[in-house]
């Protein structure tokens, strides 16, 4: 054998294993509930479906990888197991299954199958990172940190409302799982190569075999519909933005520039050259983690866009590479979990930095709006006139925003002297007392961050309900199945 024909042979090899081991149980349980459907129209008898329902669990139990490997060249996952009954109870018997059906349809059901239950392991490990934030949120609800717009500090936060907030980005990507789930959870059986079959098959019954919300009825779309794999391609590809942007907070944060998260050696690393450094992995690790899922989803699009709307190799082939970005994926809202455990905020620095940044000077200018009666424009002079004097004269530090500084300031912005001691003053640029002042609801004031985490666990909750009740729905009809005629 030449070497292109072992590369080629190789290939099959590989993407069979692949097949094998993601899709081999579903396309048993789609078999076994075949069997029953068939039986119950009046087109296979009891006796050859018991023999079939019992081949077809020996099989499962029994095929190996190494056959699997052995077997001659050409063969998928549907003939390698179709073989295998056929060796395990006789072609005679075993060849009545095939009756309406083609591998088409077959296939694309095993390829949903697969996808919910990607969506089921996904959403399980979003809700238990939301139950790990809510956990921590309750120990910051007035830690303060510096919040940031453009890369400099902004406003106070708290590390409370920060974990919250990555709460709520989780909750939206929850959504968009169970959205794709629906348009996932619907069955092509029945539909046999694109145009149904001449055969009674029983479509809404395979649908309800197999724990699908209902059968696809148009027999193209159930063969060739892309849809349902963007969908969730998409919903992933948005997760990992919230991964990746998270993962961005959390390796700045760790800087020697910021100073406001310590990772524990235990997630940190050290230089090869440099002995001063401290690295921290998490980070990293969330924003490269995410790339081949960006690439994954163009490279899905791109191949379900550019065909014809009849079932061909393109409107699959991205089929080969989603495990992977869906352990990768699940692998990573694990890292997220391992950093809130291992990372602790350095509460005195974080107000330190939130302090020294000024980040309570819109506070500022709001109280003196509300206490003198000036458009909100003209205290915002004062304050911004403040702070660009000391910064003109290299002295920008809060304990020089005085009382003298703001009268001479007042005076150019709004033509009167406006009189407050350097205590006051101090009262003013206080982060808490900044953030306590917040009137809108859903901000870092303490009390505010309560109530978002009360609602969020409220929400997790819900979503841990839908989780078990498609579960529970798939589990139900397995057991039909199970229990058999």
């Amino acid at each position: 054998m030449d070497a292109l024909m072992q590369n080629y042979i190789d290939i099959e090899k590989k993407n069979l294993l692949y097949d094998y081991r993601h899709r081999g149980a579903h396309q048993t349980w789609i078999n076994r509930a075949y069997a029953m459907m068939l039986t119950e129209q009046g087109l296979l008898d009891r006796a050859d479906y018991q023999k079939i329902d019992r081949g077809l669990v020996q099989v499962q139990e029994n095929l190996t990888e190494q056959e699997l490997m052995a077997a001659p060249h050409g063969q998928d996952i549907y003939f390698a197991s179709e073989q295998a009954l056929y060796r395990c109870i006789g072609m005679d018997t075993a060849c009545k299954l095939h009756v309406g059906r083609s591998r088409n349809d077959l296939y694309y059901t095993q390829y949903r199958m697969s996808l919910r239950e990607a969506v089921w392991q996904i959403s399980e490990e979003i809700l238990e990172t939301q139950k790990l934030l809510e956990e921590k949120a309750a120990e910051h609800f007035d830690t303060i940190i510096p919040y940031y717009t453009y890369g400099q500090p902004a406003q106070p936060g708290t590390w409370g409302h920060y974990l919250m907030s990555i709460h709520l980005c989780l909750e939206g990507d929850l959504g968009r799982l169970q959205r794709a789930y629906g348009c996932i959870n619907r069955c092509p059986m029945g539909a046999a190569a694109g145009i149904g079959s001449a055969f009674p098959l029983n479509k809404e019954r395979m649908a309800e075999l197999l724990g699908f919300d209902g059968a696809i009825e148009n027999t193209l779309m159930a063969n060739s519909a892309v849809d349902y794999y963007l969908e969730l391609e998409s919903a992933m590809a948005i997760l990992s933005t919230t991964l990746e942007r998270v993962g961005s907070d959390l390796d700045f944060f760790a800087t020697m520039e910021c100073g406001i998260l310590e990772g524990d050696k235990e997630i940190s690393s050290g230089s090869s050259i440099m002995p001063q450094k401290k690295n921290y992995g998490p980070g990293a690790l969330l924003r490269c983690r995410a790339l081949s899922i960006y690439s994954s989803l163009q490279n899905a699009m791109t191949a379900a866009g550019s065909v014809t709307m009849f079932p061909v190799h393109e409107t699959y082939s991205y089929f080969e590479d989603f495990w992977r970005n869906a352990d990768d994926l699940i692998g990573s809202l694990r890292l997220l979990k391992l950093a809130l455990e291992h990372s602790r905020i350095r509460a005195d620095a974080a107000l330190a930095r939130a302090r020294d940044g000024f980040t309570a000077a819109t506070h500022m200018a709001e109280q003196l709006t509300m206490e003198i009666g000036e458009p909100f424009v003209k205290t915002h002079h004062i304050v911004g006139g403040m702070i660009h004097r000391l910064m003109d004269e290299d002295r920008l530090a809060v304990e020089n925003m005085t009382g003298e500084l703001m009268r001479e300031e007042s005076v150019k912005a709004v033509g009167f002297p406006v009189e407050r001691t350097d205590a006051q003053i101090a009262e003013m640029l206080d982060p808490l007392a900044s953030l306590k002042a917040k009137v809108t609801g859903g901000t870092p004031r303490p009390e505010d961050t309560r109530l978002l985490l009360e609602t969020g666990q409220k929400k997790r909750e819900e979503n841990e309900r839908w989780l078990a009740a498609a579960r529970k729905k798939a589990e139900d009809a397995y057991r039909q199945v199970e229990r058999g005629i």
